[in-house]
């Protein structure tokens, strides 16, 4: 949507027609997650974020500082930056691979799937 700059001009065209913000976060659970904490933190107007808690394995096997996630509620981080940090070794061991182009997917192919395990590869 344009980063932290663009979501907040957002939140503060929609504050005044009490339109509340639901950021989604597209398969982020590391870095655009712990962008949207920070962003969500300071406008009044947040109500809930999308997490993805089947990624939440294998974000926390490549960072070094990660997000704390208990019952539901991310606390803010206070470290540097976006208070996260990434082991690039750990990283580099999951290289990008382009998916494989299919149509819509059916309701029965949607996250999460009893067995499913998600894979970096």
């Amino acid at each position: 949507m344009g980063g932290i700059t663009a979501m907040l001009y957002i939140a503060a065209m929609a504050q005044p027609q009490a339109v509340v913000m639901a950021p989604h976060n597209f398969n982020s659970t590391l870095v655009g997650l712990a962008a949207t904490v920070h962003v969500s933190a300071v406008i009044p107007n947040f109500r809930i974020t999308e997490y993805f808690v089947n990624f939440e394995d294998l974000c926390s096997e490549i960072a070094t500082t990660s997000l704390s996630v208990k019952d539901g509620w991310i606390d803010l981080p206070t470290a540097p930056g976006l208070g996260i940090d990434i082991d690039v070794g750990k990283l580099r061991a999951h290289p990008h691979q382009e998916a494989t182009h299919r149509g819509f997917r059916q309701y029965w192919e949607e996250y999460p799937r009893k067995g499913y395990t998600p894979s970096l590869r």
